[in-house]
C-alpha cells in the first residue's frame, strides 16, 4: 500500500508538474514547429481563395446539330486550348498573390428530361475556347448559360442530393480504354461506330423530369510542381510510368550472374501491349482531373436505383489489363464513423456525416472547386466544423486522349431523344469571334 501511495505522489506531485514545466520551457522550440505550418497553410488557402473569388467565370452550353460525324480526336484538339500553365511561375505569384493556373469544368447533365453539355471556364479563356470548339465543330451552337446549380441551391428544403466521386483502380499512368481502342480514330461510318459515351448518354436520357444527374470533369494542365524556392520537382506521373514499364520488363527477364537479361519467351503479347499502352499514355499532354457526380431528387424519394447506375457509369471505359474508374462515394461501413445517424439524440450537437459531406461537395461542385480550398483533401476531423471531410482524395492524371474519350460531343450514332440538339446545321462559325 505504501508503494502505491509513494507512486501516486511521485506522479501527481513531481512527474506531471515537472513535465508541464519542461513543456512550457521548450515551447519556444515546439510551438513554432506546430504553428508555422498551420499558419502557412491557412495563408495559402486564403491567398488562393481570395484570388479565385476575384476572377470572372463563364458557363457555356454547347448545343449539338442534328447531324455530326466528328470523332473524339476533334475534342482532343479542343482540349489543347485548356492546357495553360502560366500565372504561377514564381513563388511570389503562387504564395503571395495566390495565382494558380486556370482550370475548366466539363459537365454532362441530365435535367428536365434533357441531356446537355456545359463547359465552365475562366472568363479570359472563353473566347479562345469558343474559337477552338467552332474550329472543330463548326455546326454547333454555343451560348452563355445561367448556372443551373442555383435552382437546386435555392430549393434545398425541397431537394436532396447524393454525390459520388471517382478514382482509378491502378496507378495513373495506366490508361483507360479510349476511343482509339474502340476504333473511333479511323472515322468509321456512323452506323458502324461504337462510342462508349453513347451508353452513358442513353442512361441519362431515361432520367425522369423530377430527377437530375450531373457529371463533372474538372481539369487543369498537368505539370511537375515547384517547391518554395521555385526548384522544379520530378514529375511523379512520368516517373511512375517509367517504373511500371521497367517492372514489366524485369518480369520478362531472367537472372544470370546477378544481372537481368531479356527473355523473349517471357515477353508475352499482353506485356508488350501494356508497355505500348504506358508509352502511348505519357506521350501526350496530360491533365490533372477530378471526377464527381451529383444526383438531385425530390426530398423523401428513394434514389438507390439511380445510385447503382451512377457507380457503374464508367465500366465501359475500363479493361482487365489497363485501368478502370471506380466509385469512391460518401457511404461508410461502421456506425462509429457517423454516430449522429445511429444515435438521433446526437443530432442536436452533430450533423450526420452524409448530410455534412453532401452539403460540402455540393458547394464545391457549385464553385467548381477541386484543386484548391474550399475542397479539402486531408483526413476527416469529425467534431470540428472546419475539419477536412473525407479521406485524402488523389488527383487523377489523364492525357488528352483519355479525357476526350470521357467528354466529347457524340455523333449521329446517339439517337437518344433526350439529347438536346439544334434542328438544323449552322452555316458557319462566327467570322468576327474575338480571340
Amino acid at each position: 500500500m505504501n508503494f502505491w501511495n509513494d507512486f501516486l505522489n511521485f506522479v501527481f506531485n513531481t512527474a506531471l508538474p515537472d513535465s508541464f514545466n519542461w513543456l512550457v520551457f521548450l515551447s519556444v522550440v515546439w510551438l513554432p514547429l506546430v504553428l508555422v505550418p498551420l499558419v502557412w497553410e491557412m495563408w495559402v488557402r486564403y491567398a488562393h481563395f481570395s484570388w479565385h473569388l476575384s476572377r470572372k467565370y463563364s458557363l457555356l452550353e454547347v448545343k449539338l446539330p442534328a447531324e455530326t460525324n466528328k470523332s473524339p480526336a476533334a475534342m482532343e484538339l479542343v482540349l489543347n486550348a485548356l492546357i495553360q500553365t502560366g500565372g504561377e511561375g514564381t513563388p511570389y505569384e503562387r504564395y503571395w498573390l495566390g495565382k494558380t493556373r486556370p482550370w475548366a469544368s466539363l459537365e454532362l447533365c441530365a435535367m428536365n428530361g434533357e441531356v446537355r453539355f456545359y463547359i465552365w471556364c475562366f472568363e479570359g479563356q472563353k473566347n479562345f475556347l469558343m474559337a477552338s470548339i467552332y474550329a472543330q465543330y463548326p455546326d454547333v451552337a454555343i451560348h452563355e448559360a445561367e448556372d443551373y446549380t442555383k435552382y437546386v441551391a435555392e430549393n434545398r428544403d425541397k431537394l436532396d442530393v447524393w454525390l459520388c466521386q471517382y478514382d482509378f483502380t491502378k496507378p495513373d499512368p495506366y490508361p483507360i480504354k479510349t476511343y482509339i481502342d474502340y476504333g473511333l480514330s479511323e472515322d468509321p461510318d456512323e452506323e458502324f461506330k461504337v462510342d462508349p459515351l453513347v451508353s452513358l448518354i442513353e442512361i441519362l436520357g431515361t432520367t425522369n423530369k423530377d430527377d437530375q444527374i450531373w457529371f463533372q470533369f474538372i481539369a487543369r494542365a498537368h505539370k511537375a510542381e515547384s517547391n518554395l524556392f521555385n526548384k522544379k520537382m520530378p514529375d511523379k506521373w512520368l516517373d511512375q510510368a517509367k517504373k511500371e514499364i521497367q517492372k514489366i520488363v524485369d518480369s520478362a527477364s531472367v537472372e544470370r550472374d546477378g544481372e537481368l537479361y531479356p527473355a523473349q519467351a517471357k515477353m508475352t503479347t499482353e506485356k508488350k501491349d501494356l508497355i505500348d499502352a504506358l508509352a502511348r499514355s505519357i506521350a501526350k499532354s496530360a491533365f490533372d482531373v477530378g471526377i464527381r457526380c451529383i444526383q438531385v431528387f425530390p426530398r423523401g424519394q428513394n434514389s438507390h436505383i439511380r445510385r447503382d447506375v451512377i457507380k457503374g457509369a464508367f465500366r465501359q471505359f475500363g479493361s482487365t489489363n489497363l485501368n478502370n474508374i471506380k466509385p469512391d462515394d460518401q457511404d461508410y461501413n461502421y456506425y462509429w464513423q457517423d454516430p449522429a445517424t445511429y444515435f438521433p439524440f446526437l443530432q442536436k450537437f452533430l450533423v450526420p456525416r452524409n448530410r455534412r459531406l453532401a452539403e460540402h461537395l455540393f458547394r464545391c461542385y457549385q464553385l467548381r472547386s477541386f484543386f484548391f480550398y474550399p475542397y479539402r483533401r486531408g483526413p476527416h476531423i469529425p467534431f470540428l466544423p472546419w475539419g477536412t471531410v473525407g479521406k485524402p482524395k488523389p488527383i487523377l492524371v489523364m492525357n488528352t486522349e483519355e479525357l476526350a474519350t470521357l467528354y466529347h460531343f457524340p455523333g449521329s450514332t446517339s439517337r437518344a431523344p433526350a439529347l438536346k440538339r439544334i434542328p438544323s446545321k449552322r452555316a458557319e462559325a462566327p467570322a468576327n469571334l474575338p480571340i
